[in-house]
């Protein structure tokens, strides 16, 4: 399974023109700058394209900026994602865009951008086309909840911000905080890309054929163990009769004296 990489970043600014970031998918890119140039931004960027509660992009960028965006690209497959800025002093805004596609040009501005929709819409969309999908539990009652893989919980592992550069003990952003860590870390495969949403589904099939064959074995069994002492009894009590002269052997056979 190929990986999807991002293939660029750009803003849309209020006097019509484009900021554009282009990356080599599939190679290491390194972005330098002086502090303050913008290497942050472009984290915060795609972070609030992934669907994040709250705008982080700086003030001066907000200003200037009316919608936001990153291409994805997975060998001929493409996939835009672009997302409403929101005023200074509004903390967020769940006007996105989704669409995928091939050979997909970048807007140039709002009106350009293709499908039209809601943060939670969007966020579902990004799921199925990275093959995360909406895996239901099928934990048994009473077993310890496997975490969710989501597309909020890829973030981790696009990116280290400096809190946890700095930490000794904390290796990924949210890994401290037992609600995320365990959906953090069933996040992990997705994005490696060692399983997709219809591996997942079918590893989940297969678990539940497992537990099914355990409880008809376990059943087995004890259908057999209750039939070899149901036959001990009886082979003790026909033994006893014979004993007592109620019932007699002929040629292998008991009768009834």
């Amino acid at each position: 399974m190929s990986r999807w990489n991002i293939a660029s970043i750009f803003f849309l600014g209020v006097s019509g023109q484009r900021r554009e970031v282009s990356l080599a998918p599939g190679a290491v890119n390194i972005i330098t700058g002086a502090s303050g140039t913008g290497k942050s931004t472009l984290i915060k960027a795609i972070d609030y394209c992934l669907g994040s509660s709250n705008c982080e992009l700086p003030a001066h960028v907000r200003r200037r900026s009316v919608a936001v965006g990153v291409k994805w690209v997975s060998g001929d497959a493409e996939m835009i994602i672009g997302r409403v800025v929101p005023p200074v002093g509004q903390a967020t805004s769940t006007r996105m865009f989704a669409a995928s596609g091939r050979d997909l040009p970048l807007p140039a501005a709002v009106e350009e951008f293709d499908g039209t929709t809601t943060l939670e819409a969007a966020k579902a969309f990004m799921e199925r086309v990275f093959g995360i999908g909406d895996v239901p539990e099928d934990a048994e009652p009473g077993a310890t909840r496997r975490g969710r893989a989501t597309v909020r919980y890829v973030t981790p592992y696009l990116f280290v911000t400096k809190e946890v550069i700095d930490s000794e003990t904390v290796l990924l952003h949210g890994l401290d905080k037992a609600e995320k860590a365990r959906d953090i870390v069933a996040t992990m495969p997705y994005f490696l890309r060692a399983t997709d949403e219809t591996t997942a589904m079918d590893e989940q099939r297969l678990r539940q054929l497992q537990r099914a064959l355990d409880r008809e074995e376990i059943k087995a069994r004890s259908r057999a163990a209750s039939e070899t002492a149901l036959k001990q009894r009886a082979i003790s009590l026909l033994s006893e009769a014979h004993r007592i002269g109620i019932v007699g052997i002929d040629d292998g056979r008991q009768h009834q004296a």
